[in-house]
């Protein structure tokens, strides 16, 4: 999709009839929109998203019609207000118009009596088919993916930070352009089935199967509750973390207090770090015990028997490889494997029957020492087990005993901040903060608890309820049904567990190769499990300057589109996309701001750009001047009438 123009009429601070054209050209492929601030920027971003699905994110904006426009009209007089966005998708132009009529009341109000959207598509002759349905429009861009092509500066600087709004920007950007949301609501809609399988179980007075029923939506309702409950507490504990950060930022401006925050911060991220270690060690210690723990056991075994059984004597009687059975069959064939007659009585026979009694299952001895000549392998795996154990325990008790160090010497940095008479209040907020941060941590352990039993009562009776359904001729055909569709929703969880962790992989290298084009520095970016990324130093410590942050977000942007380029691979689409920004330099500085300028038309077809001519101005437009296509500017009238005028193209 590429936007060809933008119409407006009367539409807030754009009086009358105006038109921008965009280019579409590949090579000049920046269209520039410059404007002090207060001209309109954000209202021409707020109008693309009103024509196309009616949503506008304006202060007052039931208050479309031009203000000067509708002061001028008398009782009954109408005036329309429309935005027509003409676009191109697959060859083929269409123009989305939405347009509201307003009427002058008698005491002066503005009643809006109608409101008409259209969806045309202009054919090769020039002629203009209506009735197109608006849906397909949608299908083209849809809602949910149109704020990750059209950003102003507010979203840009939220995608940067680590609270909720940010991270719910992250991660629905990934789900809907990716495709994983198409996974999740196939695996809620088979949810949905299962349950109406269930449902349909007839329960013929089999008052186990009603009770069995009963229980469940009792189950499932209580896990409903402590889903609830445990997103509200996590979102309440985002909340407390970002107004803890605003605390500390607080505090650090303060200059007196400004050493022993930023000390407290660095020891908090090294508590963090070892907390993360500590968790990392556990796991492979779990691992490792899952995958070893027999063979660690099995080898102390194998030395308590070598202690108490002397092998040596063993050796020169058992043979191994072979067992009483066979013996008792070469006396019965009456001929030995190497052609001797056995015939009872001979010696060949007396050796043999002699020889049985070293053999299994008549000489304990021989299984031993077949039991010890194939347990090399098993004796390494459990000296390694336990070198490997003891090093990780090891670790883990340094990282914890570092842990507490570290909080002594916060303590002692809190002790000596409140004692600074400018922070006191600042930081006995913070340690309120945090004291409620504690429990609602707490609160969220409780309720993970509980509902992880649940779950588990859940799987139990389901269970119960199917072997029931299958031993009841009416129900076993439902409850097959069931279990193939629930076999289908646990497969396609599994695949979105595995497509997301390969997303986030292929995200982190786009998203890392793009922020070393943007950056001046050794500085390196970092995407974690929930999508929140973060500046690391060349030491590895988090970086949190509000310039380096920014770029963060405009790596992340550039990085989600080239994934969405690869992931091309698996659904054929060959359509550009523009990428529409409102102000995004205003938190760079000039060397970033020419790196981004750089960069983002690369990335995109169609580059728009909303500016101020403080930003623009100079070594920017200097490195973009080659690849503008048009350029505008937005005057403002401020004489008896105000209102913006597009001038240029």
């Amino acid at each position: 999709m590429l936007i060809k123009s933008i119409e407006l009429k009367n539409f807030r601070q754009f009086k009358g009839k105006q038109k921008i054209i965009f280019s579409t050209n590949k090579n000049d492929n920046i269209t520039v929109i410059k404007g002090e601030n207060g001209a309109g920027k954000t209202t021409l971003l707020e109008a693309f998203l009103w024509c196309l699905y009616g949503e506008l994110n304006l202060p007052n904006k039931e208050k479309i019609l031009t203000e000067d426009i509708g002061n001028e009209l008398k009782p009954n007089d109408t005036e329309d207000v429309f935005v027509e966005v003409n676009l191109i998708h697959h060859n083929k132009e269409y123009i989305m118009r939405r347009l509201h009529s307003f009427m002058k009341l008698n005491n002066g109000d503005l009643d809006r009596v109608s409101k008409i959207e259209k969806v045309l598509l202009k054919n090769p002759d020039g002629t203009l088919t209506e009735n197109i349905d608006k849906e397909e429009i949608y299908n083209i861009l849809p809602d949910e993916l149109s704020t990750y092509f059209f950003f102003d500066g507010e979203r840009i600087e939220n995608l940067s930070k680590a609270n909720r709004e940010g991270k719910k920007d992250i991660s629905n950007a990934v789900k809907n352009i990716l495709g994983l949301d198409i996974l999740l609501d196939a695996e809620k809609h088979l949810k949905k089935i299962i349950k109406e399988f269930e449902d349909e179980y007839s329960e013929d007075n089999q008052e186990e199967m009603k009770q069995l029923k009963n229980d469940l939506e009792d189950l499932r309702s209580k896990k409903d509750n402590f889903k609830q409950l445990i997103e509200t507490k996590t979102e309440e504990k985002e909340i407390l973390n970002f107004k803890i950060e605003e605390l500390n930022e607080k505090i650090k401006k303060n200059s007196s207090a400004q050493k022993d925050q930023q000390l407290r911060e660095k020891y908090e991220d090294q508590i963090y770090n070892n907390k993360e270690d500590i968790l990392s060690l556990k796991k492979d210690i779990e691992k490792n015990n899952k995958n070893s723990f027999p063979e660690f056991l099995a080898n102390k075994l194998i030395d308590l028997c070598s202690d108490k059984i002397n092998l040596s004597d063993i050796e020169t009687k058992g043979i191994l490889g072979i067992d009483g059975s066979a013996i008792d069959t070469i006396i019965k064939r009456g001929e030995c494997i190497c052609g001797q007659k056995v015939v009872e009585g001979n010696k060949n026979y007396k050796n043999l029957v002699e020889q049985k009694e070293f053999q299994p299952p008549a000489s304990l001895g021989t299984i031993i020492l077949q039991f010890n000549s194939q347990t090399s392998e098993v004796k390494k795996t459990g000296e390694d087990f336990f070198e490997d154990f003891k090093g990780k325990y090891i670790s883990i008790e340094k990282k914890r005993d570092s842990i507490e160090n570290l909080n002594k010497e916060i303590n002692n940095i809190s002790d000596r901040l409140k004692s600074a008479e400018d922070v006191k209040s600042l930081e006995v907020k913070r340690e309120t903060k945090k004291d409620e941060l504690q429990k609602i941590q707490n609160e969220i352990i409780q309720y993970t608890s509980e509902l992880n039993i649940i779950e588990s009562t859940i799987d139990s009776k389901e269970s119960e309820l199917d072997k029931l359904a299958l031993n009841n001729n009416k129900n076993n055909k439902i409850a097959i049904r069931k279990a193939y569709t629930a076999e289908l929703r646990k497969k396609i969880k599994k695949y979105y567990e595995k497509k997301e962790n390969q997303i986030r992989q292929d995200l982190n290298k786009q998203v890392g190769k793009i922020f070393k084009q943007l950056i001046e520095t050794n500085h390196q970016i970092k995407i974690n499990d929930d999508y929140t990324f973060e500046v690391v130093d060349i030491d590895g410590n988090t970086s949190t300057s509000q310039g380096q942050n920014v770029i963060t977000s405009f790596a992340f942007i550039g990085g989600l589109i080239n994934l969405a380029k690869d992931k091309l691979d698996d659904i054929e689409v060959t359509e550009p996309y523009p990428l529409v920004m409102d102000a995004p330099f205003s938190k760079l500085s000039n060397a970033h701001r020419e790196n981004v300028i750089k960069l983002l038309p690369e990335i995109a077809e169609q580059f728009i750009l909303f500016t101020v001519d403080s930003q623009f101005d100079g070594e920017v437009e200097k490195t973009v001047q080659p690849k503008i296509g048009q350029q505008y500017n937005l005057k403002m009238h401020m004489d008896n009438k105000k209102y913006t005028e597009i001038i240029g193209g």
